[in-house]
């Protein structure tokens, strides 16, 4: 993720990506907060914490927007 114009404390750390991409893949807070490396036994409560966060939200925003857009055509549909 590019940090051009981000202000250092609105930065995502590395776990914060992994819980982005996690919770964007699977829709699962929790799941996502442990596959990010966070303890199993709090990891409801870091995942709602995680997702009220401003950050957060952006971020989740800027996958589903690059979901939505056009995407890269493979192979067989190149040589159509």
């Amino acid at each position: 993720m590019a940090y051009a114009g981000i202000p250092q404390g609105e930065r995502l750390t590395q776990s914060h990506e992994e819980f982005c991409v996690n919770y964007f893949q699977t829709d699962k807070p929790r799941e996502s907060a442990i596959a990010a490396g966070y303890n199993s036994t709090n990891a409801g409560i870091v995942a709602s914490q995680m997702l009220a966060m401003p950050k957060i939200q952006r971020r989740l925003k800027e996958l589903r927007a690059i979901a939505a857009g056009p995407y890269i055509a493979d192979v067989e549909e190149r040589q159509k």
